[in-house]
């Protein structure tokens, strides 16, 4: 059974009861709810929902700022709570210092309370120290971990094996989404294949391989508007849980938001789904 099955039924046998009020029809399984909610993120936002997406960039500036605009998009869509980023490529000072250029309003930081955390792995030993980030992730809520940059995060060929089962492992025990920044040539690989180079046997386990875009550029509190309303679209929570922490989300229009409640028989009239899988007002 994979992963994915072992969430959704762990969810339906500990939230079936608990969790009635919902913002879908009811007649809607739970594995749909899921299927939904992953199609519409992988479409939207290029990322893949409890699999590994790896970006390429030029740089290690560049890939850091991007990390940092890629969650807090997502955050702000509310496709995912908060996000954990760990930079193995740069001096934690540096890295909080990027942090605050683009977050000027310090949702990006080391503090617990912040939208997206940044912590540091800077001796090539992220496989040992993957698991020190376990109780990080737990208690705070973390959906989302950002790996930058991949090619400092092993300091040599077995140490950086070693990594890809210890982070597929981190991934089955705590049910995250995973996003890898790296400087290899996207052009070289293919998603699913493994292949030779820097990404290796990571290609094989990535669900996307892309280059990095700077599409998101709002994020200071005085524009942050301004980017919801490009988007024209986010995610509403609903009361029931994956695996008792993350909600599922279902991605609805922004102009006419619906409230979560009871009462759910006139959803149908308001909603229809298009051949895209995203809903829009009829």
């Amino acid at each position: 059974m994979s992963r994915k099955s072992r969430a959704i039924q762990r969810a339906k046998e500990n939230n079936a009861s608990e969790h009635k009020a919902s913002v879908v029809p009811e007649e809607m399984s739970y594995d749909e709810q899921y299927e939904r909610y992953y199609q519409i993120v992988k479409r939207r936002f290029n990322v893949a929902p409890g699999e590994i997406t790896v970006y390429c960039g030029a740089n290690v500036r560049t890939n850091t700022e991007a990390a940092y605009r890629k969650a807090i998009e997502l955050v702000d869509a509310k496709a995912f709570q908060k996000a954990l980023v760990i930079n193995t490529s740069s001096r934690q000072r540096w890295a909080l210092q990027l942090g605050r250029e683009v977050s000027p309003d310090g949702r990006i930081g080391d503090k617990g309370e912040c939208d997206v955390r940044v912590a540091a792995s800077s001796e090539g030993l992220l496989s040992r120290e993957l698991y020190d980030f376990k109780h990080t992730v737990e208690s705070s809520g973390i959906d989302l971990v950002i790996i930058n940059s991949w090619e400092f995060a092993s300091c040599d060929c077995r140490r950086r094996e070693e990594l890809l089962f210890r982070l597929r492992s981190f991934m089955f025990e705590l049910n995250v989404t995973v996003i890898v920044y790296s400087q290899a040539a996207v052009k070289e690989y293919v998603p699913g294949k493994i292949m030779r180079g820097t990404l290796g046997r990571l290609a094989g386990l990535a669900d996307i391989i892309a280059p990095v875009t700077t599409d998101v550029i709002g994020l200071s509190s005085d524009v942050k508007e301004n980017v919801r309303e490009e988007k024209s679209e986010h995610f509403i929570s609903e009361e029931g849980h994956l695996n008792g922490k993350a909600p599922v989300r279902i991605l609805e229009e922004e102009r006419e938001p619906l409230v979560a409640s009871d009462n759910v028989e006139n959803y149908e009239e308001q909603y229809a789904e298009s051949d895209e899988g995203v809903l829009e007002m009829v």
